[in-house]
C-alpha cells in the first residue's frame, strides 16, 4: 500500500479490473485506511488494562497503520485460556498472532520491526 496526496491510500487489488484500489484514510491519529481489499495479514493482539508492554505493540501496529483485533484479557477467564491454548501456554501480554502464527510478545514484534522481518510477515499473504 503506498500513500499518496491528500491523504489516499493506493492500494494493489487482484478483485480489481486495474488492479488499483483508491481509500480515503481517516482523519485519525492513527489514520488507518477507511477500506482495505482484504490483502493485509490478520493480526491479532491479546492485551489486558494498564500493560505498558501492550501498549507499546499497539503503538508499534498503529504506527504501520495495521489493521488488528485487540482481544482484552483483564477480565474474561475465557479469552485468558483461550490465549494460553493458542500460545502453548503463555500466560503474559501481549501475545501476538499473524495470519493465526503466533509472534510472541511485545520484545518478540520489535525484534521481527528491527530485524526488518515485520513488514514481510504483515504482507504476506498479499503475495500468496
Amino acid at each position: 500500500m503506498f500513500y499518496g496526496l491528500l491523504n489516499t491510500a493506493i492500494e494493489f487489488d487482484n478483485n480489481q479490473t486495474n488492479g488499483l484500489s483508491l481509500c480515503k484514510r481517516a482523519n485519525t491519529r492513527t489514520s488507518r485506511p477507511l477500506c482495505m481489499s482484504g490483502t493485509m495479514a490478520k493480526v491479532e493482539i491479546y492485551t489486558s488494562m494498564m500493560c505498558p508492554y501492550c501498549s507499546r505493540a499497539v503503538g508499534l501496529l498503529q504506527a504501520k497503520n495495521v489493521r488488528f483485533e485487540q482481544i482484552d484479557v483483564s477480565i474474561s477467564s475465557e479469552l485468558r485460556q483461550t490465549m494460553r491454548s493458542r500460545t502453548g501456554g503463555r500466560t503474559s501480554v501481549p501475545q501476538i498472532f499473524i495470519d493465526d502464527e503466533h509472534i510472541g510478545g511485545c520484545d518478540d514484534l520489535f525484534a521481527l520491526e528491527s530485524a526488518g522481518h515485520l513488514d514481510a510477515l504483515l504482507n504476506q499473504s498479499v503475495l500468496q
